[in-house]
């Protein structure tokens, strides 16, 4: 058995294919801002690199893609998203940048909310925001929950409120405080008094699928109560109102 094994290789030339950005974000004093996130982007805008500035406002980046064109931005906390700028890089490059973000003026309120009942999100929902000055109210803004029950209010001036979420079903008012910059509240609406109960419609038809006028409809409780009657008008349809929350079933009878 032989014990001894060649092994040949080839040394190739690899090109530096490494980018370098390197640079600062500054404030409009001059003054390096910390904890800035500064991102690289194609000129797709999918994202290619990002980084956290150090102490000083200082980044350094190593861009490996293939491509030559790119964006490059800032955000931080407290201060606006700068501006996209177009740079080009070759392989091998450096380039230095400078980024500079504006303080953000937090004179005016962000308002974000949320209205929920039972741990459901309610749509559709109207919301309203009223300044009050000597009992008098004023309408202020206007907005509707999402599908996610969600709204938002925007550019408002701090100070004291009320604010109204209504709907066909529900209905919240309450008296807010809204502080400069980012506010948030999960509203948790009542049940308006009218729509406690609730009503019960249908139509009923006959084994031909014929409606059928002035049938007797008794409304059932699930465990088999018999509450209300009603009967059909000519069009076979009837209605039962003021009926509370809850399961039903109904027994339907007619003459022949």
């Amino acid at each position: 058995m032989n014990n001894e094994i060649r092994i040949d290789g080839r040394i190739e030339e690899r090109k530096n294919t490494v980018k370098i950005i390197k640079g600062r974000v500054i404030n409009s004093k001059g003054q390096g801002i910390c904890g800035a996130c500064v991102k690289v982007l194609d000129v797709f805008s999918n994202p290619i690199e990002h980084t956290i500035t150090d102490g000083y406002g200082n980044f350094k980046l190593f861009i490996f893609d293939n491509k030559n064109c790119y964006k490059i931005f800032a955000t931080c906390e407290g201060y606006s998203t700068s501006d996209f700028q177009n740079i080009f890089l070759f392989d091998g490059q450096k380039l230095s940048v400078t980024i500079i973000l504006n303080k953000l003026e937090n004179i005016l309120s962000i308002f974000v909310g949320r209205v929920v009942f039972n741990n459901k999100p309610v749509d559709m929902c109207q919301v309203e925001l009223y300044s009050c000055y000597y009992g008098i109210l004023t309408l202020c803004e206007r907005t509707v929950t999402d599908k996610n029950g969600v709204f938002f209010i925007d550019k408002v001036a701090s100070g004291i409120y009320i604010i109204k979420a209504e709907n066909n079903m529900f209905y919240y008012k309450e008296k807010i405080c809204l502080r400069p910059g980012l506010n948030s509240l999960t509203i948790y609406p009542q049940i308006k008094p009218n729509m406690i109960y609730g009503t019960i419609s249908g139509v009923i038809v006959d084994s031909e699928g014929n409606r059928v006028k002035d049938a007797l409809v008794v409304l059932q409780t699930k465990d088999g109560r018999f509450i209300k009657y009603t009967r059909t008008n000519s069009q076979g349809e009837y209605l039962f109102y003021n009926v509370e929350r809850g399961e039903y079933s109904i027994v339907s009878y007619a003459k022949k």
